[in-house]
């Protein structure tokens, strides 16, 4: 099996398995239908970034046949999809949607905060997460080195990265060769389960610093708000005291 495949699609489908199922979960409990629909999109985009991840792995693999069925299919699926006028424009809204997941995710946000009671406070709290999350993916995906895959013409251009988590002063080749052959030789009930762990814990970190990052945004926009809020409260609390303070003088000055 090509190790350029699994190196550069494997991590993103072992997110992706994580990130579609917490779209579909926003768009079942959003309360506003455009934002649901968005959601729902978003989640398919996703689920199909990974099942081509796992066609592009196949289609490289060292298993001539399966390499050849998914090939096959996948033109089958094509030409298919241009017999159908209408599933050809649904294919080609999917393919959009897998390459501009995060502008979507930010446009989707955008929505919110002109339908929201609240525009104020879900534009804080919405506008940071979605920008921590964005530093977050970026960060990670620069920590584990993961490949930059970028679709042109029909097909993917992958990009190495150099993995940050290689400066790191505790580093050694050597540890990570043994954490590889650990995972590569031992076996569960005579499989090699943990052959590819490596590049699937890869996949969950950055899956990870995703929602943890939005968590940590959305967290800190909530309590800038609430402070925000609760400033305001004290400066109409003063204001509002003041006003009783200054008619008594005006009247006191009146009286004498």
């Amino acid at each position: 099996m090509s190790a350029t495949a699994l190196t550069a699609f494997l991590p993103f489908m072992a997110s992706g398995s994580i990130f579609a199922p917490r779209r579909v979960n926003k768009g079942v409990t959003s309360n506003n239908a455009i934002v649901s629909v968005m959601d729902y999109d978003i989640a398919v985009g996703q689920g199909a970034k990974v099942v081509e991840g796992a066609a592009n792995i196949a289609k490289e693999s060292s298993n001539v046949s399966l390499a050849a069925k998914v090939t096959a299919k996948e033109k089958a699926l094509e030409e298919f999809l241009k017999s159908e006028k209408a599933l050809e424009t649904a294919g080609k809204i999917t393919r959009f949607t897998m390459n501009h997941i995060n502008p979507l995710i930010g446009a989707t946000e955008s929505i919110k905060i002109i339908y929201a009671k609240n525009k104020e406070e879900e534009a804080i709290t919405g506008g940071l997460a979605f920008c921590t999350m964005v530093a977050g993916e970026t960060g990670a995906k620069n920590f584990f080195g993961l490949s930059k895959t970028t679709y042109k013409n029909g097909k993917y251009e992958i990009t190495p990265r150099e993995a940050l988590y290689k400066k790191l002063p505790f580093y050694t080749e050597e540890t990570e060769k043994a954490i590889k052959d650990f995972c590569t030789t031992t076996t569960f009930m005579n499989k090699h389960i943990f052959k590819h762990a490596p590049k699937i814990v890869k996949g969950i970190g950055f899956a990870a610093a995703s929602i943890g990052s939005w968590t940590a945004g959305e967290a800190v926009g909530q309590a800038i708000y609430d402070n925000a809020k609760k400033n305001r409260k004290t400066e109409q609390a003063k204001h509002i005291e003041m006003k009783p303070n200054a008619i008594q003088n005006k009247n006191y000055s009146e009286a004498a």
